[in-house]
């Protein structure tokens, strides 16, 4: 299955172009969440991380 992952740091920032280009990429499960990328509690990431089987990929517009 091929999972995305979108975030942005602040609630004013908008997640639309990341989901966008993440069901352009074919991602049939969008994870998302507006949190900041210093804290280590991500509940979203880590529910997808917990989703993972072999043979899935996850897509992120955005490593910063």
């Amino acid at each position: 299955m091929k999972f995305g992952y979108a975030r942005v740091s602040k609630n004013e920032q908008s997640l639309e172009i990341q989901i966008e280009k993440l069901k352009k990429a074919g991602c049939q499960e969008i994870y998302q969440e507006k949190v900041s990328g210093s804290k280590d509690d991500r509940s979203q990431l880590n529910l997808l991380i917990g989703r993972l089987r072999e043979g899935d990929t996850i897509c992120v517009v955005r490593l910063d």
